[in-house]
């Protein structure tokens, strides 16, 4: 990878960190209908920080690598698990790596 390769791919990814930190203001992220779990969100972030993707899409529940993930009701139920929620970020990361597992299947 090129020097300006990899410096557009930072630029992409910081534009990336700073659009979903803005989006987990937006007031339809404030509705929640379970409580938040920081273990969960962490296990998550784990997933999707070693490339693990989504797998066994359907239109309620997807597998995330070992979690079975609720996927229904976004953003107010989305990725409950037991019922508990990952944090807000947590779920904008997640819903952007289920779309791109969905339109690469369509791809397929």
């Amino acid at each position: 990878m090129s020097l300006l390769e990899l410096s557009m791919t930072n630029k992409l990814t910081a534009n990336r960190r700073l659009i979903n930190w803005v989006r987990s203001f937006h007031p339809r992220y404030w509705i929640r209908n379970y409580a938040t779990s920081q273990g969960l969100a962490d296990e998550i972030n784990r997933l999707l920080d070693s490339g693990v993707e989504f797998t066994e899409i359907g239109v309620h529940r997807a597998n995330l690598g070992h979690l079975n993930l609720w996927i229904q009701n976004h953003p107010y139920a989305s990725f409950e698990r037991h019922g508990c929620m990952p944090d807000r970020r947590t779920v904008i990361r997640a819903s952007d790596a289920l779309d791109r597992c969905r339109f690469r299947a369509l791809d397929a």
